[in-house]
């Protein structure tokens, strides 16, 4: 077991390997998938039922047992492939060791959609009180590569669902996390019909983005417009009152050159 043994080895936990009843293992309190593919389940028992169990799933002591730390996918196909014992890895682990060590298994092993590593880095990070900055150095990530994942939880959890059920991947969400949230399922929807690519998706936000601008500019312009127009009946209503008190004031107006000008001629009195 790879990866699992040389972290333990790193934070200087003591384990062995033990076959343990297949009963006597609980769910972890640090569930990190939420959902298996039951072809994946099919698959793996099949090679379990051929092969045994390759690798062990990581457990630790509990009051009532032993705690599921990593191999969730494991433990359920070994028991549809009819075993009822299999051989584990047992650590001495805190909570947080135990999470940490859920974590970067899945990372390694690639087990995790981008939502549930983001959704597991949160929980870590609320549950221990630790910063991005930490977690990174924990994970031996940068802290921005922390802070992108985290930022995916913006997504509704319904639009992170239907992502993860149509096999999306994670440049996708990133892509509807730059477009206005209220045309994020629209969005979402044509590029699940379309079967779009993710630079497609980013293509087509980029020209809406681009429209949303130019109709801004639009309605910016009219609205200038709108007061030119409102300065110029203002003028003329005065030039007019002008006249109605005898003053033979003469108004010209050209455009030209992008500009607008306006001359008001009043007589000097002799």
């Amino acid at each position: 077991m790879g990866f699992s043994l040389s972290f333990l080895q790193d934070i200087g936990c003591g384990r062995r390997l033990t076959e343990l009843d297949i009963g006597v293992i609980r769910p972890s309190s640090f569930r990190l998938r939420t959902e298996i593919p039951e072809q994946e389940l099919t698959a793996l028992s099949k090679s379990i039922a051929g092969c045994g169990v390759i690798q062990p799933p990581l457990v630790r002591r509990s009051k009532d047992g032993y705690e599921l730390i990593c191999g969730e996918r494991r433990l359920r196909a070994a028991e549809i492939a009819g075993l009822t014992s299999i051989p584990c890895v047992v650590a001495d682990l805190d909570d947080k060791q135990a999470a940490l060590a859920a974590l970067t298994e899945n990372l390694q092993r690639r087990d995790l959609s981008c939502f549930e590593q983001a959704e597991a880095y949160r929980e870590i990070m609320r549950r221990f009180g630790m910063t991005q900055s930490a977690l990174a150095v924990t994970l031996g990530i940068s802290q921005p590569a922390v802070g992108n994942k985290l930022r995916l939880l913006a997504l509704p959890p319904e639009l992170r669902d239907k992502l993860t059920k149509a096999g999306l991947s994670e440049r996708h969400a990133r892509a509807l996390l730059t477009a206005e949230p209220d045309l994020r399922e629209p969005l979402l929807e044509r590029t699940i019909k379309g079967s779009l690519t993710a630079e497609q998706l980013e293509s087509l936000i980029a020209d809406g983005i681009r429209e949303q601008k130019r109709r801004r500019s639009y309605r910016r312009r009219a609205a200038a417009l709108s007061d030119v127009r409102l300065f110029f009946n203002t003028v003329e209503h005065a030039v007019e009152v002008m006249r109605l008190s005898g003053v033979a004031a003469e108004t010209e107006r050209r455009e030209s050159g992008g500009y607008i000008e306006y001359v008001i001629r009043i007589p000097e009195k002799k």
